[in-house]
């Protein structure tokens, strides 16, 4: 139990330094609910927004779009006895809003609701690269699809702008 505790005190220190190290990322978001463009921009230094252009969620049933905004905080993660001075982890919070339609069948729909997002990214020192993985929670206000409210686990690559 004292090593646990150990560990846990060490990687707390870890958590205090300068956030992530570029301005813009442009990419690809994969993930099991929902995948497609990406986009996150840093604002100030430790507050970014993120924007998510989906055009097919998860399911071959539904054909259509969403459009997810989330605001993060991203901290960085320097946990410097593990040499991981690149890693950072994030939270958030953000809105989504889409339209579709059931393949086959005369029937679209919209969607609204909210999201929160929680994750961790490496930002690669010597290419203009971020990697980043994410859950995020989704809850769905007034539509046939996410009603059952979902988590969403992606995986996103940007390429960098400083």
């Amino acid at each position: 139990m004292k090593k646990i505790l150990v560990l846990f005190a060490l990687l707390l220190t870890g958590l205090i330094g300068k956030s992530q190290d570029y301005d813009l990322g442009i990419g690809l978001r994969g993930g099991v609910m929902a995948s497609g463009l990406s986009a996150k921009y840093f604002f100030q230094p430790e507050k970014a927004i993120e924007g998510v252009l989906t055009s097919k969620i998860g399911d071959t049933r539904y054909d259509g779009f969403m459009l997810t905004g989330l605001l993060e905080i991203q901290k960085p993660f320097h946990a410097r006895t593990l040499s991981l001075t690149s890693l950072s982890w994030y939270y958030g919070v953000g809105a989504h809003a889409g339209s579709f339609s059931t393949v086959g069948v005369n029937h679209s729909f919209v969607t609204a609701g909210v999201n929160a997002l929680f994750g961790l990214e490496y930002l690669f020192i010597d290419l203009p690269i971020s990697i980043s993985a994410d859950l995020m929670p989704i809850w769905s206000f007034n539509s046939d699809f996410y009603l059952d409210n979902k988590l969403d686990l992606s995986l996103s690559i940007r390429y960098v702008i400083k």
